[in-house]
């Protein structure tokens, strides 16, 4: 998977996460966040350090291990 095809499939990430069942909206959300602190001052999120990754990888893996096409948000949708 190529750096652009990833930018695509993340650019459109809220088309596929509307197709998206819970569990696998669960499952993204695991990969990419650490801890989330919430405090009357402030509401952070930390990500994971290779969150992101993770998840392109698992696109991959979706993929049959093949490389995700150019048009990667309608693939995945």
């Amino acid at each position: 998977m190529t750096e652009m095809q990833v930018a695509v499939a993340l650019s459109r990430i809220d088309i596929v996460w509307e197709n998206l069942f819970p569990l696998e909206q669960h499952r993204i959300v695991q990969l990419l966040v650490e801890r989330v602190v919430v405090s009357q001052q402030e509401l952070r999120v930390q990500l994971h350090r290779n969150g992101i990754e993770h998840f392109a990888l698992d696109v991959v893996r979706a993929a049959g291990g093949k490389s995700v096409p150019a048009a990667a948000g309608e693939a995945l949708a």
